[in-house]
């Protein structure tokens, strides 16, 4: 059989030092978070300088040496119901083992891992009787005979029965080395229960890969893959998933035969500018197009159909694309870490060079310094209040006026056939009345949200003034860090204190973590405005009164097959009117601007607050010509362990 293969020789052994590279840096970064922690409960003025800069940095150490200890850097494969994962992984590991149904099939996580022979062990049943590990082989059975032992694990039934159950299955693979693995989860949306258990699981992450089912609602629906990446981004601001680089998320469009040959150009376009609506910093090369059917169907016959004739090239493309991400997350927790040990060094050091250099001056000189630095945070903070005040304003105006158009656009008769598009293809079908109206539900939340899109784009101009204001806000504080910082370094820059390193320029703030004026605007604007994560359990499943008798039931499912365009339409009249009101839209995306304008200024707020500190620190100085006590200890320490740091990149 033919097959993309991965070069075992290429691949797997520059994996393998990678990551064996990884654990001695992530050893070593353990040791440093040891003795930053052992520094800072041993000195006061440590303390004192660490807790400025974070104030919840122990727990943070806590955290990151736990982190840093874990050995296992798994991969998800996540993505809505149906949407094809885990035919993409058999296809992936050459095998077809894991159960492939057309209705949700996998229930729980199931790690795959590299293993000389095909076999899966359950060692956690949760709240069942079970106790001990289970073991399937596969020996002296076809890979048949093995899915279907592998299916009656993850079925709903006895995944229910035992909620943190986890299967490990182990196959020769070519893409998988040491503890880099792919994890097959169970798709979210059909299942609160379960879609609890991925973001649980989400914070192990060292890479996400996400199926998209291109034949549905644009790849992703707003009610549910739009809330898993909202989640995904709010675990990653809080810092609960220290490891993972979301500019290294990849996205298949599964189904792409579905779509047809003349409109997948546009379509792609679509799904691009969607996912820049709802990922900051999507680029395209982030999107790969694939057709697990087509490519399965090559290997099978070595022939394309003449629809899709780079249906392989797209294969080779993800595959590609996943080399990229798993040796990016070799060292993706390595990095993170190092970074944030760096910013607490850097704050340090700059507190500690400031003192140096003021104290070497006349009462005179420390005074004007003090005074004209003063002046400066003060002119920081007016400048930033005031910006924050003005784009608060715009963003306001912004969401009332979208809100207002979106909403006559909405409840507008003439405008519902571009609304809502039915057609036969789209229209919910079942023999379950409850079934078939949760199923309209959700696509015709889908459409609204689409067209909301759609409203949000006409105000591009809008967005974009709200971006220059918030660009020329951060290169103004920008310019006046600059001047403090040159304060900061004395009048000439030198010194003749040798305990100092005058080729450094002292910088303040946190320049390497700073978003741009139009970063954070991006946040802003992209940001899944108007479904609150909250409601993810009330909008995948809408519970319908079961008083109502079987008789009704048939008499209103004959009713919809009759003439199922009255029934749609009554129904997106009763979503609009109960969810889509102007009060509604106001609240959910004031919310959603609120959150992420904080969020950007948060990190402006942080370096004017830094700054504030230092200048009350320089001027409780200015009558003594002594370093106060303590300080050249902190720059020993700053200067070992950033020597220790830089055995990462210059090992002996």
């Amino acid at each position: 059989m033919a097959q993309v293969a991965i070069s075992r020789t290429q691949f797997q052994d520059k994996l393998k030092l990678l990551t064996a590279k990884d654990d001695r840096d992530c050893a070593l970064l353990v040791d440093v978070y040891n003795d930053v922690k052992t520094c800072t409960e041993n000195s006061a003025l440590v303390k004192d300088l660490v807790l400025q800069h974070d104030p919840d940095f122990f727990e943070h150490v806590k955290q990151g040496i736990t982190d840093l200890r874990e050995a296992d850097r798994p991969i998800l494969v996540i993505g809505e119901t149906s949407a094809g994962k885990s035919s993409f992984l058999n296809l992936l590991i050459g095998r077809k083992v894991l159960p492939e149904l057309a209705a949700p099939c996998t229930h729980c996580m199931c790690c795959i891992k590299k293993g000389r022979k095909l076999e899966a062990r359950v060692s956690s049943f949760g709240g069942s009787d079970l106790f001990g590990t289970k073991i399937i082989s596969a020996d002296g059975k076809s890979d048949k005979e093995f899915q279907d032992e592998l299916q009656e694990l993850v079925n709903e039934d006895n995944c229910d029965e035992a909620l943190d159950r986890c299967i490990e299955i182990f196959v020769p693979s070519s893409i998988l080395e040491d503890n880099v693995y792919l994890v097959d989860t169970p798709g979210f949306g059909e299942n609160e229960q379960v879609t609890k258990s991925l973001v649980k699981y989400l914070p192990k992450a060292m890479g996400i890969i996400f199926i998209l089912n291109t034949t549905v609602s644009i790849g992703i629906a707003e009610d549910r893959g739009v809330l898993i990446l909202d989640e995904i981004k709010q675990l990653r601001e809080e810092g609960k998933i220290p490891s993972f680089d979301p500019t290294k998320i990849l996205f298949i469009g599964n189904k792409w035969d579905q779509i047809p040959e003349e409109e997948r150009h546009d379509h792609r376009q679509k799904i691009i500018r969607k996912m820049k609506t709802v990922w900051p910093k999507f680029h395209e090369d982030q999107f790969v197009p694939l057709s697990v059917k087509y490519v399965l169907r090559w290997q099978n016959t070595t022939s394309i159909p003449e629809d899709y004739k780079s249906a392989i090239k797209d294969y080779e493309t993800v595959l590609d694309r996943i080399r990229e991400i798993v040796e990016h997350c070799c060292s993706a927790r390595s990095k993170v870490h190092k970074r944030l040990l760096l910013s607490v060094f850097k704050h340090m050091k700059t507190f500690v060079d400031a003192t140096v250099t003021h104290a070497l001056l006349s009462v005179e000189e420390k005074q004007a310094k003090v005074k004209s630095l003063q002046g400066l945070a003060d002119e920081m903070v007016s400048i930033y209040e005031k910006g924050k005040a003005n784009i608060v304003t715009m963003a306001v105006h912004i969401q009332n006026k979208v809100v207002e158009d979106f909403y006559q656009y909405l409840n507008n008769i003439e405008n519902r056939q571009h609304i809502f598009p039915w057609k036969k293809s789209n229209m919910p079908k079942g023999t379950d009345y409850n079934a078939v109206k949760e199923k309209a539900f959700v696509t015709i939340r889908a459409f609204i949200t689409e067209s909301f899109s759609e409203r949000i784009a006409l105000s591009q101009q809008m967005i974009q003034d709200m971006e220059d204001r918030m660009s020329t806000l951060t290169a103004k504080l920008s310019t006046i860090k600059k001047k403090i910082e040159s304060i900061l370094e004395g009048p000439s820059g030198e010194t003749s204190c040798p305990d100092v390193d005058n080729t450094k320029t002292i910088q303040f703030g946190q320049d390497d973590n700073e978003l741009s004026g139009g970063e954070i605007a991006a946040l802003v604007i992209t940001a899944p405005l108007w479904i609150p994560l909250g409601l993810v359990g009330a909008v995948t499943v809408l519970p319908i009164s079961a008083s109502i008798n079987t008789i009704k039931y048939k008499y209103k499912m004959a009713g919809y097959k009759a003439n199922p365009r009255e029934y749609l339409d009554r129904w997106s009249d009763e979503i609009i009117r109960n969810e889509y009101s102007k009060e509604n839209l106001k609240n959910m995306m004031f919310r959603r601007l609120t959150i992420h304008i904080t969020a950007g200024m948060n990190i402006m707020q942080k370096s004017n607050a830094e700054l504030g500190n230092l200048c009350r620190h320089l001027a409780k100085n200015v009558k003594t010509d002594e370093v106060p006590e303590g300080y050249y200890e902190i720059r020993d320490l700053t200067d070992r362990m950033d020597e220790k740091l830089n055995r990462q990149n210059n090992p002996k």
